[in-house]
């Protein structure tokens, strides 16, 4: 179930997504794809949790699919369904980076550092 979050909280969140894409890179650099894989998704739901508190007043549970419905109750809100497919598939990901077993190559990396950097300036766009 959403928890109900005041307005403010928002750019708590987008710091947090900052720090967690910045570690991302860090890993990358460090050839730690699996670390960096995840660290860039989390920025990603983070970043996520930074919209949907701005526009909603809530933020998902640990539930991915509350998650990617409220992402898309926001971008009713702000006409952009752009995201939505990041936002999905980073989801689908993150199990195999993190808790799978999977073993993440530098390829895979660097396509979720994109991503959540791209992610990342969209919520900064639309919370302004």
């Amino acid at each position: 179930m959403a928890r109900d979050m005041k307005k403010a909280d928002a750019l708590k969140f987008v710091k947090q997504a900052e720090e967690f894409l910045a570690a991302a890179m860090e890993s990358f650099e460090s050839g730690r794809y699996n670390a960096a894989t995840f660290n860039a998704i989390q920025s990603m739901l983070n970043a996520n949790d930074a919209a949907t508190i701005y526009h909603l007043g809530q933020r998902a549970s640990s539930d991915h699919r509350e998650a990617l419905t409220l992402h898309a109750n926001v971008a009713k809100i702000v006409k952009d369904i752009s995201q939505k497919s990041r936002l999905s598939q980073a989801f689908d990901l993150r199990s195999d980076a993190g808790y799978g077993g999977d073993v993440m190559i530098d390829s895979d990396a660097e396509k979720a550092i994109k991503n959540a950097s791209r992610f990342l300036d969209w919520v900064k766009e639309k919370i302004k």
